[in-house]
């Protein structure tokens, strides 16, 4: 840590900080709170579209596609399908940005505790606002089933890729 940070540390009030942490860590439970069955149905129907993507585009390469329409419409839907999966993809890289922002500010906090030439008030205020931020963790779940992380993206992208295993095999067994 560079001397600079420690002496913008002494201007800056660390219940000040504190506060605004707290409006953000309410800010992540009302965005649970509310925005719980919106995010839920979001990611359910953009699976439904992929997985119905995946089908449609089989069953138009086999050569079972009759109508030279099915395949623009298929073009424009696999748009649509990747462009929410980018957006799902973004939502999750936002909460797992915020997450790595609060654990750099718990060591930046921790280093402004073990620093015993900064004022006792500022490195009590500091150690209040390092309890603040074990308190709010900044997660956003939906319904308490999924935290919304680059995780979900990994899980969201392996159960798609499981069934485009699935449809290929039974597409096998319709020919």
């Amino acid at each position: 840590m560079k001397k600079d940070d420690f002496s913008v540390m002494k201007k800056l009030n660390m219940k000040d900080l504190a506060n605004t942490y707290d409006v953000l860590g309410e800010a992540c439970f009302l965005i649970n709170k509310v925005f719980n069955l919106s995010i839920f149905m979001y990611l359910v129907t953009t699976f439904i579209f992929i997985v119905l993507t995946i089908w449609w585009s089989i069953y138009i390469i086999t050569g079972r596609a009759q109508d030279s329409n099915e395949s623009s419409s298929l073009f424009i839907v696999t748009v649509w399908c990747i462009s929410k999966t980018m957006s799902v993809g973004a939502m999750c890289f936002g909460c797992c940005n915020l997450n790595e922002t609060r654990d750099k500010t718990k060591v930046f906090i921790n280093d402004i505790i073990m620093n015993y030439g900064i004022v006792k008030t500022t490195r009590q205020q500091a150690k209040s606002f390092l309890e603040l931020l074990e308190c709010w963790p900044l997660n956003i779940y939906i319904y308490d089933m999924f935290n919304v992380d680059i995780s979900l993206m990994l899980k969201f992208t392996s159960v798609s890729t499981t069934y485009l295993i699935i449809i290929i095999q039974v597409s096998h067994f319709i020919e």
